[in-house]
């Protein structure tokens, strides 16, 4: 994400590109590149290395579809954290589409691991949901159906007036 960011800075010089590159990278990317920093041509450099070791498509739709997969259950009371796994859901989704890796994640397999990190009474509204699809259009859901999903339940938990109602003892 970070690589993608610094690319279209015009007017920018290629120093001050790689100085925020850097500040951008953590992990294995940061490393990879900090002898960039030395180097009369570290920017360019820098979006080498990055493209060459981290630049493979299906390696960015895989990282995304872990970040989304892999995590704790989100607590029914939880309402900012289904707030922020929404929006996670809605930036893998544009990310794999532009990618063109959308199918990767439209498995069924894939959709119940991302099901099974919502709160436990959203996993009962997504079923009754699916069975409903399944019975009257004669489809599968796909992630699309499931971000809209997520997204309409973080509306519902965040209304001012009765999200409370999601976040009460009784509703889990």
């Amino acid at each position: 994400k970070a690589f993608d960011a610094c690319v279209d800075y015009e007017g920018i010089s290629d120093a001050v590109k790689l100085t925020q590159l850097l500040q951008c990278c953590v992990g294995n990317a940061k490393r990879a590149i900090e002898c960039c920093a030395m180097a009369r041509d570290g920017y360019r450099m820098a979006r080498d290395i990055l493209l060459t070791r981290f630049g493979s498509t299906y390696t960015i739709a895989d990282s995304w579809i872990q970040r989304i997969t892999n995590g704790p259950q989100i607590g029914a009371k939880e309402a900012e954290a289904i707030r922020e796994f929404a929006d996670q859901l809605r930036n893998c989704c544009e990310c794999l589409a532009s990618k063109e890796h959308i199918a990767e994640i439209n498995t069924q397999r894939v959709l119940l691991k991302i099901v099974e990190r919502l709160p436990q009474y959203l996993r009962s509204r997504w079923l009754r949901m699916v069975q409903q699809q399944r019975r009257h259009q004669r489809t599968e859901p796909n992630i699309d159906v499931l971000v809209d999903f997520v997204e309409e339940a973080v509306t519902e938990a965040t209304d001012p007036v009765y999200g409370s109602l999601c976040n009460s003892k009784g509703s889990a």
